[in-house]
């Protein structure tokens, strides 16, 4: 399997989720001779079915795609997945006052920007 590609990465992706191509074809509404030549990288997916795809694999469209994230992105994406798992397990009423106390803190550090745009 070539997960260089665009139909490798389907592959890999529709494994990891147990996925048969059957099962993958019936979920898209597709056909199974489709999904097998989406993975083959000798069809490739309309703008509706792409949607779909990132919908049920559950994956980013840069990934798809086989973009690779910036290093400012991947530390981005540390912050916000360590973040996930340090509030994941508290209560709702423990991530709502949390979500509170972070819009606040970017209300403030927007008003501060723009007061130094302004100087």
């Amino acid at each position: 399997m070539k997960k260089d590609t665009f139909g490798g990465r389907v592959q890999e992706r529709r494994e990891e989720l147990h996925y048969t191509q059957e099962a993958l074809a019936e979920v898209l509404g597709l056909s199974y001779n489709f999904i097998v030549a989406l993975e083959g990288d000798r069809k490739k997916p309309s703008i509706q079915t792409f949607t779909k795809l990132i919908s049920v694999l559950d994956v980013s469209a840069d990934w798809l795609l086989g973009i690779e994230p910036s290093e400012h992105r991947k530390e981005r994406e540390e912050r916000f997945k360590y973040i996930d798992e340090k509030i994941g397990d508290l209560s709702i009423t423990a991530q709502d006052r949390i979500l509170t106390v972070i819009e606040t803190m970017i209300n403030y550090e927007t008003r501060m920007e723009t007061r130094r745009l302004e100087n």
